[in-house]
C-alpha cells in the first residue's frame, strides 16, 4: 500500500510539474479537468494508506525559502517542524527543482495545477495595490476538493490579487480564510504600507497589533 501511495503522489508530481497537455485537451475547462482527477488520485492514494475514511489533506507552502534555510539542507537554521514533514517515515522528499522561485507564480501554479505562463501570472509577485488577481475562469484546488465533498480552509497568505472580493480566497474555492492578501506583513502589526492586512474571511482584523503571527 505504501508503495502504490508513493507510486500514485510521484505520478500526481510529474503530471503537475508536466503541466496539461495542449492537444487534445487545450481548453481551459479541459485542464481544469485534468488537475481535478490528479487531485482526486491524490485522495484515492490516501484514503487506501489509511483505510476507507476519507482523509484530511493538508498542503504547507513556504515560498521565497532558500536551499539551506531549512535544518535538512545541512542550515545551522534549525526547523525541526519542516523536516519532520521532508524525513519522516512516509515522507517522499523531491530534492530538484519543480516550480517558480518566488510568490505570486508559485501559488497560481500550484493552486490551478497549471504552469504560471498558462493562467498570465508568471511575471513577477502581485505588488499591494496592483489591479487583478489570478484570472476568475481557473478554478483552484479549493474548488475541486470542495466538488468531491471535502470542507476547503485557508490560512495565512495569499499573494493572488485583492483588487475585488472575487479574487480573494473565500470567493475561489476556500469556505474560510484567515491571514493577509498581499505578499507581506509585519508579523506584529499586520501592516503593510501603512495599512492593515490582516483578514477573517470578507472583514479586516483591527484588534490584533502586538500579536506574533
Amino acid at each position: 500500500i505504501r508503495s502504490c501511495l508513493h507510486f500514485c503522489i510521484f505520478v500526481i508530481f510529474f503530471l503537475m510539474i508536466r503541466g496539461p497537455p495542449r492537444s487534445p485537451l487545450s481548453s481551459s475547462s479541459a485542464a481544469s479537468d485534468v488537475y481535478k482527477r490528479q487531485l482526486l488520485l491524490l485522495a484515492t492514494a490516501l484514503t487506501m494508506a489509511r483505510g476507507s475514511r476519507r482523509p484530511n489533506v493538508v498542503f504547507v507552502v513556504s515560498d521565497d525559502l532558500g536551499f539551506n534555510d531549512v535544518g535538512f539542507h545541512g542550515s545551522e537554521i534549525e526547523t525541526p517542524f519542516l523536516d519532520s514533514f521532508a524525513l519522516g517515515d512516509h515522507s517522499v522528499h523531491l530534492d530538484s527543482y519543480y516550480g517558480q522561485s518566488i510568490c505570486t507564480p508559485a501559488r497560481a501554479a500550484m493552486l490551478t495545477g497549471r504552469y504560471a505562463s498558462h493562467t498570465g501570472m508568471q511575471h513577477s509577485y502581485w505588488t499591494q495595490g496592483a489591479p487583478g488577481g489570478l484570472p476568475r475562469k481557473f478554478k483552484t484546488m479549493g474548488n475541486h476538493f470542495q466538488e468531491a465533498g471535502y470542507a476547503s480552509h485557508m490560512v495565512g497568505k495569499w499573494h493572488l490579487g485583492f483588487e475585488r472580493w472575487g479574487y480573494t480566497p473565500i470567493e475561489r474555492g476556500f469556505e474560510s480564510f484567515y491571514g493577509y492578501l498581499g505578499g507581506g506583513e509585519d508579523y506584529l502589526t499586520h501592516q503593510t504600507g501603512g495599512f492593515v492586512d490582516l483578514t477573517h474571511n470578507r472583514t479586516a482584523v483591527l484588534d490584533r497589533n502586538g500579536s506574533y503571527s
